[in-house]
């Protein structure tokens, strides 16, 4: 097995793959996550949201036999990783706009689960090839 010090010497092009990969999930995070915000009844108050959230997370697949992120997560695969990153920016910096009753209150840090890591290597795995030998 490789040792993990030889990892700083891997290829820039793993890192750019990887850093693309982590892009697209969390634009897709924050897109869906804009999208319920929108739907949102305008008394819902804070617990009611995260529940929400934290139930669309959990969800098993419903459309086309998918789960939303995944199928938000395919369609950013043609944009550029710029755009991408700007419009995280902007759906990040909307968030509080957007949410009303202390769902996002300020001051407070929004922390983000992103859990997509297998299904990210598994679209893109001719892009991160291994650098040990296994498959």
């Amino acid at each position: 097995m490789e040792n993990m010090r030889d990892w700083d010497n891997i290829d820039g092009f793993n890192v750019g793959v990887a850093c693309r990969i982590f892009e697209m999930v969390l634009c897709a995070r924050f897109f869906v996550l804009k999208h319920l915000l929108e739907q949102l009844p305008p008394d819902t108050d804070a617990v009611k949201a995260r529940r929400r959230w934290v139930l669309i997370q959990a969800m098993p697949p419903y459309f086309e036999n998918k789960d939303i992120f995944s199928i938000v997560l395919a369609k950013l695969h043609e944009a550029d990783t710029d755009v991408l990153m700007k419009l995280t920016k902007s759906i990040y910096n909307d968030l509080p706009g957007i949410a009303e009753n202390g769902i996002f209150p300020p001051g407070e840090q929004l922390f983000v689960v992103v859990d997509e890591a297998q299904e990210a290597f598994e679209y893109l795995k001719e892009s991160l090839p291994s650098t040990i030998g296994f498959e």
